[in-house]
C-alpha cells in the first residue's frame, strides 16, 4: 500500500501550515526540491507570492494530493539551505495518514460547533444547539445528546477550526439517524449527519483537522480507537 514517502520527490507540491507563537495559522505552498536519506529540501513557502520565514526547530504540518486523496504528515524545520538552491530542510514525516476522498473516513475529533434547527419550511421557528462533535471527516460527523433529534424541515451546522482561514466550516446538513446508547448506567444518542452542501475548500480543512487532532492525542500518550 502507498504512503507519504512514495509521493515525496522532486518537485512534488506540498501543502504547509504552521502556528506561531501568538497561534496564528498559515497556510502555505511549497514542493519538494531535493530528497536525502534523512532529510528533505522545500522551497521557502509562500502564499500568493510572499515567502514565510519559518524558524528553525517549527513543528509544521505536510499535505500532498495524490491517489485520488490526501496524504498528511508531521515534520520538522532541521536547517536552513543558503546556497543556490535556497529553502528549508525538514525531516521525514511522522504521525502520517492517507485520507481517501471517496472514503472520508471518520475519526475521533472533539470540536465546538453549533447545529441550527429549523421546524418550520418559513425557517421562522428554529432550535439552536451548542455541541462538541464525536468524530468527524469530510463527509459529516455525529454528537451524543440526551435526547433524539426532534422533527425539522432544515439542519444548518457550523462548525469551528483554529486555522488559518478564520472562519468557520458552515454547510446544510441531513440527519441520518439517532442511536440509542447506553453510557455509563444512562440512556444517550448517537446523532449522526452528512454534509450536503459543503465547499470543496472545507472538505479539506476538516480533513486536516481531525489529523491534527489525533496528532496531539497521540503526543499525549492517548490511544486512538477508531468505531
Amino acid at each position: 500500500m502507498a504512503d507519504i514517502y512514495d509521493f515525496i520527490k522532486e518537485l512534488a507540491k506540498i501543502d504547509i501550515e504552521i502556528e506561531d507563537k501568538e497561534h496564528n495559522f498559515y497556510s502555505l505552498k511549497s514542493y519538494v526540491k531535493r530528497v536525502e536519506e534523512d532529510r528533505i529540501l522545500i522551497d521557502t513557502p509562500s502564499n500568493n507570492g510572499v515567502t514565510y520565514n519559518i524558524p528553525v526547530g517549527q513543528t509544521i504540518s505536510l499535505g500532498i494530493h495524490a491517489d485520488g486523496g490526501i496524504y498528511l504528515g508531521e515534520s520538522k524545520v532541521i536547517d536552513k539551505e543558503l546556497s543556490t538552491i535556497s529553502g528549508l530542510w525538514i525531516c521525514h514525516p511522522y504521525f502520517t495518514q492517507h485520507i481517501q476522498r471517496r472514503e472520508y473516513l471518520r475519526v475521533p475529533a472533539s470540536l465546538e460547533a453549533e447545529l441550527t434547527v429549523f421546524i418550520d419550511r418559513q425557517k421562522t421557528e428554529k432550535k439552536v444547539y451548542n455541541i462538541k462533535t464525536k468524530d468527524i471527516s469530510g463527509s459529516g460527523f455525529s454528537y451524543t445528546s440526551n435526547e433524539p433529534l426532534d422533527q425539522y424541515y432544515d439542519i444548518e451546522c457550523t462548525i469551528y477550526i483554529n486555522d488559518s482561514d478564520n472562519e468557520p466550516v458552515i454547510s446544510r446538513c441531513e440527519h441520518v439517524y439517532s442511536k440509542k446508547i447506553t453510557y455509563n448506567g444512562e440512556i444517550r444518542y448517537i446523532n449522526a449527519f452528512t454534509f450536503v452542501d459543503i465547499k470543496q475548500k472545507d472538505v479539506g480543512r476538516l480533513v486536516k483537522a481531525s489529523f491534527k487532532y489525533q496528532v496531539e492525542l497521540r503526543k499525549k500518550g492517548f490511544i486512538i480507537i477508531e468505531e
